[in-house]
């Protein structure tokens, strides 16, 4: 599936990252719906809509880049990408290994994000 839904993933990360290098919590909240839902399983805390989902990604900024991602095409117009990731703490310096799976719909000519669950390892 990488060579069918990979370009798009790329482009919605390589988005996504320079909205977090930039410190910008809006435009990095611009790949979900407006109605997505965002699962941190280690802190138990779901974020759902455009306004929580830009103050959890306020607190993400704080970290540093992520490696993604297996895709895996579920029909339609919707994707499924599960990623191992590590990421950097930035006012820590901590690395810590992770998982997100995130369910990715096509809205017009949009890709958006409708779900995504992480955790990591630490909290497993």
């Amino acid at each position: 599936m990488a060579e069918k839904y990979g370009p798009i993933f790329d482009a919605i990360i390589k988005k996504n990252v320079a909205a977090y290098d930039a410190g910008d919590a809006n435009a990095a909240s611009e790949m979900y719906d407006s109605q997505g839902v965002v699962v941190d399983k280690g802190n138990n805390i779901t974020a759902v809509g455009t306004e929580q989902n830009k103050q959890m990604i306020a607190e993400f900024i704080k970290m540093g880049k992520c490696e993604f991602a297996d895709l895996y095409d579920v029909g339609g117009d919707r994707f499924y990408a599960d990623t191992d990731f590590v990421t950097k703490f930035v006012d820590s310096g901590i690395v810590m290994p992770g998982s997100s799976q995130q369910l990715y719909n096509k809205k017009g000519d949009q890709w958006k994000c409708v779900h995504e669950s992480f955790e990591y390892e630490s909290f497993k």
